[in-house]
């Protein structure tokens, strides 16, 4: 598998991203960062039209997508790569989170994710999580959800718990490799730091 981790990133600078980038550092995760300096305009640019030509651009055999500001990363490629294998690498996994599929993080076949992508660039209306939810009621796309939390953890209200340097969820019993603070605000200066950094102290970053 030749794995290629891309992650939107319509911010300022690094600065912005502190904690992505610091955690990616620790766990040697080179991730391609789309977007540095350009300024932001709405979802449906940055994770569906932008994210298209920077898959099409790619020579890569999968993909692992991430949100950025608001994520930490938690375990090294080689685990992430090894947790998806064990799930018998479906052509998307995605991301799951309590009121449904998360589309703040996902990992699959590059050629499915462009498929994905071109179907839910056609659809009118909402933001990509939305328009990814409407397309798998219609049974327009399928995906595998991530429903034990092997690699993308959402902080949703699980159970989770801070234990030499790793992340548990109590409720699934397993190590997630990424954790995703999503919804809400983020600054596009500072991000969502004052939401992660009780998680990141006890992680500890600074």
């Amino acid at each position: 598998m030749n794995l290629a981790v891309i992650a939107p990133a319509f911010y300022p600078s690094l600065a912005s991203i502190p904690l992505f980038t610091q955690s990616a550092a620790r766990h040697g995760i080179p991730v391609n960062l789309y977007g540095l300096t350009r300024r932001y305009t709405h979802w449906i640019d940055t994770h569906i039209n932008e994210c298209f030509h920077q898959l099409r651009d790619l020579t890569a055999s999968h993909i692992l997508f991430t949100d950025a500001a608001d994520v930490i990363w938690l375990a090294d490629l080689n685990e992430i790569v090894g947790k998806y294998d064990a799930l018998h690498r479906p052509p998307i996994l995605i991301g799951f989170e309590e009121s449904g599929p998360n589309f703040g993080g996902w990992m699959g076949e590059r050629h499915a994710a462009i498929d994905m992508l071109q179907i839910l660039s056609k659809m009118e209306g909402g933001d990509p999580q939305e328009r990814l939810r409407k397309a798998l009621r219609h049974e327009w796309l399928q995906v595998q959800p991530d429903y034990t939390r092997e690699i993308f953890q959402v902080v949703d209200g699980s159970d989770l718990v801070v234990i030499e340097g790793r992340v548990r969820n109590n409720n699934t019993g397993t190590w997630p490799c990424l954790v995703h603070f999503a919804g809400g605000y983020s600054s596009p200066d500072q991000g969502k730091r004052a939401q992660m950094e009780p998680m990141a102290r006890k992680l500890g970053y600074e």
